[in-house]
């Protein structure tokens, strides 16, 4: 019963997914839906299939929350997907049309008026400037018939059929937002109210020839072809919205081609490696100071002091983050300031604004350097030490030929790992200054504190100037393949270190 449940609720989910990714022309995402539930069904509907039944699960979701966005991400990473880019071609098209039709100053208008049956629907009735009338709903559009309409002594209709005409009062009760909204499309011709009591006629702007696979525009006869997803005049003139379409390598090459960019990402790039080596080792100094000077057996009171400094490191880092930031750094009641008594923008300049952020991450970041040494301490055997005391070295000499290699073989892959998390830490620059301030005379989102992840972010998501996904999804590849390099050759450097052993 537990395993028709299962299967129920899991064919339920695939049958209800597969035709919203089919209508978003998520092809992979439709494929992986599919092998999901055919894999499914057939692994626990079978007898012999007791080891694939503990083995599928697991590659299921590592499929849909690993291998899916990693692969989605390098896809985007050669498309123009982001702000304006949003929908494929066909639904760029179908917007493009149905959005086109204009109102121009010599368009002609009707008077306007209001029928609504006893079952509340609700139709136009329309009076050109030749005294025509017209009944229209939102799909049709005919003339009056007069056998239908009654009138009143002054000629002005006052029904049609069952359909009464609204006083001006009722009409504004209906509501003008809901006139307005009422649109009459027949064939190439809109027309829609402008207010409560007149109406006009849109013509249709654009047009979609498939044979030239083209827009065109019906009133100037300008030809817009698609290109690099958005469909372009002769002239170099777009409409949007574009559509979603492949473009090579420029997302990779912008950083270094655009003039607006490269500014920006050269100081971006080199600030991203500065703060995450100068970070490891500011942190793995005082860490490895405080490890060393409570490792000291005559020091009294060496519990209560490590329990104080892993305090930074247990206490929730995004709240330490807003503490430091609006409460001690803060340039008006900031206690640093109040301490100094001066007013200085810790978080204003460039300058200040990196210092103040790697004052703060050594911070959040010593107290867990300090646990490592500690550790790595207790793990040296002492008579090491003691023989290289007796070959004559003192205590500085036995502490940087003996004790630091040997600790090293243990934490130089802890480090490389906190280079990874502080090159990619991202939270902290955002809520510590979200990157600012920002650089002069720079048309990019990034500020002087961002780095390379905070940056993406903000091309991403909260620029202010639209979603840029596919250039943020470049960047996102270009981070892992640096951390990745950098990653491999500090592994292999550190193979140095088992020769100790």
């Amino acid at each position: 019963m537990v395993k028709v449940l299962f299967l129920g609720a899991i064919n339920a989910i695939g049958l209800t997914a597969i035709p919203r990714l089919a209508n978003n022309r998520s092809w992979i995402g439709l494929a992986i839906t599919l092998f999901a539930m055919v894999t499914l069904n057939y692994v626990y509907l079978s007898r012999r299939r007791i080891p694939t039944k503990y083995l599928v699960p697991g590659t299921v979701f590592l499929l849909l929350f690993q291998v899916y966005p990693v692969g989605f991400t390098m896809y985007t990473a050669f498309t123009n997907y982001g702000t304006g880019n949003i929908l494929n071609k066909d639904q760029a098209i179908e917007r493009l049309v149905s959005q086109s039709r204009e109102i121009t100053d010599d368009a002609p208008r009707y008077a306007l008026a209001i029928l609504r049956s006893p079952t509340n629907d609700v139709r136009l009735l329309l009076e050109d400037e030749a005294g025509n009338r017209f009944v229209a709903s939102r799909t049709t559009f005919s003339p009056l018939n007069p056998n239908e309409a009654r009138l009143d002594d002054s000629g002005q209709v006052t029904a049609v059929g069952d359909y009464r005409r609204l006083k001006l009062k009722e009409v504004i009760e209906y509501g003008e937002a809901q006139v307005t909204d009422y649109v009459v499309k027949t064939g190439t011709v809109e027309i829609r109210p402008e207010s409560l009591t007149t109406a006009a006629v849109g013509i249709q702007r654009f047009t979609y020839d498939k044979a030239l696979d083209a827009i065109v525009d019906k009133t100037s006869g300008t030809t817009y072809s698609p290109k690099n997803g958005t469909f372009t005049a002769a002239d170099g003139a777009v409409i949007t919205p574009g559509f979603r379409a492949p473009i090579g390598f420029r997302n990779f090459t912008r950083s270094f081609t655009d003039a607006g960019l490269r500014n920006a990402f050269v100081r971006v790039f080199i600030w991203n490696y500065a703060f995450a080596l100068i970070t490891i080792f500011l942190d793995s100094s005082l860490g490895l100071l405080l490890a060393v000077v409570l490792n000291g057996a005559a020091l009294r009171g060496r519990r209560f002091y490590r329990s104080l400094l892993i305090l930074p490191y247990a206490m929730p880092s995004v709240m330490t983050m807003l503490v430091w930031s609006q409460g001690i750094l803060n340039t008006g009641y900031g206690a640093l300031n109040r301490s100094l008594g001066t007013r200085i923008g810790w978080l204003d300049g460039p300058w200040l604004a990196r210092l103040s952020i790697l004052v703060v991450n050594m911070w959040l970041g010593f107290g867990y350097k300090f646990l490592l040494f500690s550790g790595q301490l207790q793990t040296i055997p002492k008579d090491l030490v003691e023989a290289a005391t007796v070959d004559g070295a003192n205590g500085r000499q036995a502490f940087r030929r003996v004790t630091l290699p040997l600790m090293l073989t243990g934490i130089a892959p802890m480090l490389i790992s906190s280079f990874a998390f502080n090159f990619n830490n991202a939270v902290l620059i955002l809520a510590i200054t979200g990157g600012g301030p920002p650089i002069p005379g720079s048309t990019s989102v990034a500020g002087e504190t961002d780095i390379l992840m905070s940056y993406t972010y903000k091309v991403a998501f909260g620029g202010g100037r639209g979603q840029d996904y596919g250039y943020a999804s470049a960047l996102t590849v270009l981070i892992f393949l640096m951390v990745g390099v950098i990653s491999i050759i500090a592994f292999r450097s550190t193979k140095q270190f088992e020769e100790l052993r």
